[in-house]
């Protein structure tokens, strides 16, 4: 294509004149001008390859900084949400409460927390609905496996026992409730660094363990399951990120039971014998690390049809 007929295509979606230096005046979308502005801002990025809004942590910079206010994330979250944000979820707040939560914290990034592959189960169990199509429990979990190995769990939300890579689950029935602290230290760990780097030998794994396996599928009290913590990544993880064993003993010196890592890391969780002493270790943690007492969640919260 020849650089004027190059130039004729492009000249309907740019503006008339050259970037301003001191004062910009003009639209720079005016061909999306008939659109709603997200949708024009959506449509401009397919048509130019560019990304239409800032990353993630760029936004939570501007709310760590006081550019964006929490009170501007609730009144926005009151406005979509309506009448339904006082509804309670599964026990644990409202929904409004519980959207505001995760939108001013957030779950971190490489953090082991399963932060994505919960994202994208929400997808699945919403986007049937609202393309008016219906798909039976056993079909959704086989997308979501192939989406990744942990996206069936997050269907589900109950205790269970992972067997497989992750997609065969057993509920745990009757399972005890549990006083939990999650922290994450300022580190992120890659996925896929700690699956390359951090595991030991095949057979030497705890999932190969079959004693340890059948234990955990029994109606085990809140002791034996502390007891039976461990996580494969830990000791190759704790050995390349330091600040992950260092988080683990400054929760048990804060009096935690039994400590964990979460995944592939960075995250830790640690079990206390009372949410109280949960909060206030939690409280304890100091920045840049990042603590929340959270408490475990049994059933699957109830979610409106439209996934909110």
């Amino acid at each position: 294509m020849s650089l004027t007929r190059a130039i004729d295509r492009l000249a309907p979606l740019l503006p008339a004149q050259g970037p301003i230096s001191i004062f910009i005046h003009h639209n720079p979308l005016h061909a999306f001008e008939h659109l709603p502005f997200e949708e024009a801002v959506e449509r401009a990025a397919v048509q130019f390859g560019r990304e239409p809004f800032l990353v993630e942590a760029r936004y939570r910079d501007k709310l760590a900084s006081g550019r964006i206010l929490a009170s501007d994330i609730e009144a926005l979250l009151r406005e979509q949400l309506g009448v339904r944000g006082e509804h309670d979820v599964a026990g644990l707040g409202s929904r409004l409460s519980l959207w505001r939560a995760v939108l001013l914290h957030g779950i971190p990034a490489a953090a082991g927390l399963g932060g994505g592959s919960s994202d994208a189960a929400a997808v699945l169990r919403t986007l049937p609905g609202m393309l008016g199509r219906t798909f039976r429990p056993l079909r959704l979990a086989e997308i979501a496996v192939g989406i990744g190995a942990d996206v069936p769990f997050f269907l589900t939300c109950r205790p269970s026992v992972a067997m497989g890579i992750g997609e065969i689950l057993v509920p745990v029935p009757r399972f005890p409730e549990m006083s939990l602290v999650v922290a994450v230290p300022n580190v992120q760990v890659s996925t896929k660094w700690a699956y390359g780097n951090a595991l030991p030998p095949i057979g030497t794994l705890t999932s190969r363990d079959a004693a340890t396996t059948r234990s955990l599928r029994l109606r085990l009290k809140r002791e034996p399951i502390t007891a039976l913590l461990s996580n494969d990544f830990q000791a190759g993880v704790t050995a390349a990120f330091p600040e992950v064993q260092r988080l683990k003993g400054e929760l048990e010196s804060l009096g935690a039971e039994a400590t964990v890592m979460s995944g592939s890391g960075s995250a830790v969780v640690g079990v206390f014998r009372s949410g109280r002493r949960a909060e206030q270790a939690a409280a304890a943690v100091a920045r840049p690390d990042r603590a929340y007492a959270v408490r475990v969640l049994r059933r699957r919260p109830a979610i409106g049809d439209d996934g909110r």
